[in-house]
């Protein structure tokens, strides 16, 4: 055992107490410890000059260097790392055979292990015997010059451990003026790059030179784009309004040409209708696992063409699974017009709960309100179930939608609703009648425009219903 006196060997100790590197100052077999000097641990120069291991801690051992190896080596507070794994052999775990040379170690019963620090520095842990085999295969590898890692790592641990990075100094020779002067675009070299992000452009985003977009797409007669007539669209074209007279002609041109009222109802109950599902809360509300609090919807339907129109979208609604009730004046069925008798026969068949006297509508739980009650061209505000359907709106809390509200005196008998739902083109003043207005697209076709002298252009894009807003 005294021939390794004065080796330089790594010992890994496990992953509590890490792994020691040093020179064998001492080797006590009776109490099977073994002293290293000049320590390094995990890396790092110890602060003592000696350590001592027990045996019982070690896990493996290396010898890096042999006594004569070392007395050459020069000092220097770093570890020694070697080039490549080929420089040193490592050691392959195997009982002794009977030729090796086994250190002897006195059987004694293990201690147990205790991670205490002795006087002189940490202990470790290592194996009970090694092989001189290994040793010699350790001493006869074939080492190369490792000049170059030597002048990279050679440096003192301690001349740079303690030293602390100072932040603010070197934030104040940082030239914040400068850069962001060169963000900015003074210097030449980020003006080439500005040009070059010019140059790029987004997926939806049209790169074929074209003509100059045109937002004044409709023009009417007898003008209605001005100040108060005129509306804007989302996608800024205006839209003009047009008087009752002027719309009533496109509506009968539209019904000679083929496009009769029952298909002019029925774009507009789906257009309504459609409308409300969506402020109902759309693919959110309206799923299988919602079943059980449908939305409810109360619909006022009065005895002239808003009132069919309102009844076609009470039928639309209900078939989306909405809880409807429908109101229907009891003199409807000898003064409504045959669309409305038509609409209602088949709303009766999707078993909607339809009532007839003011009294029978539900109290609470209405979250919508669409009201047909107000035509163009008869007045039932002087009727009592009329006074009697506007006492009971004014007790519940709903939003309402009106469907193509008169622009007249009085307006809608539901005062201001929410929503106003227009036709083909807005009356004038209809932005009066409600917060905020929609337009609803019937498809007429272009040649019922040019009959009224209007060139017309459709605003709605791929929508069938839009908002507009008033021109200011």
């Amino acid at each position: 055992m005294e021939s390794y006196i004065g080796s330089v060997v790594s010992i890994h100790c496990g992953d509590v107490l890490g792994t020691y590197q040093g020179v064998v100052l001492q080797i006590d077999g009776g109490q099977q410890t073994l002293t290293l000097s000049e320590p390094f641990c995990n890396g790092m120069k110890g602060k003592v000059s000696t350590v001592t291991i027990n045996a019982a801690d070690i896990k493996d051992l290396k010898i890096i260097r042999n006594k004569e190896e070392a007395k050459v080596m020069p000092k220097v507070n770093h570890i020694h790392k070697p080039t490549k794994s080929s420089d040193i052999k490592p050691t392959v775990h195997r009982p002794p055979s009977a030729n090796d040379t086994v250190v002897e170690v006195k059987s004694e019963p293990p201690k147990p292990q205790s991670h205490q620090l002795t006087a002189q520095g940490h202990q470790g842990s290592s194996r009970g015997w090694v092989s001189p085999r290994k040793m010699d295969q350790a001493r006869s590898s074939p080492r190369r010059p490792t000049g170059r890692k030597e002048d990279c790592f050679s440096p003192p641990v301690a001349s740079f451990a303690n030293d602390e990075f100072d932040f603010e100094k070197n934030l104040a020779l940082f030239d914040k003026q400068a850069v962001f002067a060169a963000i900015e675009g003074h210097s030449p070299m980020n003006t080439q790059k500005t040009s070059k992000i010019d140059n790029k452009y987004r997926c939806d985003e049209n790169v074929i030179p074209s003509k100059p977009a045109v937002f004044r797409q409709i023009l009417t007669a007898g003008g209605g784009d001005d100040a108060e007539g005129a509306y804007l669209t989302d996608a800024g074209l205006l839209v003009p309004s047009v008087s009752h007279e002027l719309r009533s002609r496109l509506m009968k041109s539209a019904a000679d040409c083929g496009l009769s009222c029952e298909r002019q109802v029925e774009a507009v109950g789906r257009s309504a209708a459609e409308m409300i599902l969506q402020l109902l809360g759309g693919n959110h509300r309206l799923t299988p696992q919602n079943a059980h609090q449908r939305p409810r919807v109360t619909v006022l339907c009065g005895p002239h063409m808003q009132g069919a129109q309102a009844l076609n979208c009470a039928r639309h609604l209900a078939m989306h699974t909405v809880q409807v009730t429908a109101f229907v004046p009891s003199q409807l069925s000898t003064l409504a017009s045959p669309e409305s008798q038509s609409e209602l026969s088949l709303l009766r068949m999707t078993k909607t709960n339809i009532v007839t006297n003011p009294n029978d509508l539900p109290s609470s739980g209405v979250e919508m309100v669409v009201s047909g009650l107000d035509g163009h061209d008869c007045d039932n505000s002087h009727e009592p179930w009329a006074a009697a359907v506007v006492e009971w709106y004014a007790t519940i809390k709903a939003s309402a939608l009106a469907i193509d509200p008169p622009t007249g005196p009085g307006g809608s008998s539901l005062g201001v609703p929410k929503w106003g739902l227009s036709i083909a083109l807005p009356l004038h003043g209809a932005h009066t009648t409600c917060s905020q207005m929609y337009l609803c697209d019937l498809s007429l076709p272009t040649g019922v425009f040019s009959a009224a002298s209007v060139k017309y252009t459709s605003p709605f894009g791929h929508k069938f219903v839009i908002p507009l807003h008033k021109k200011e």
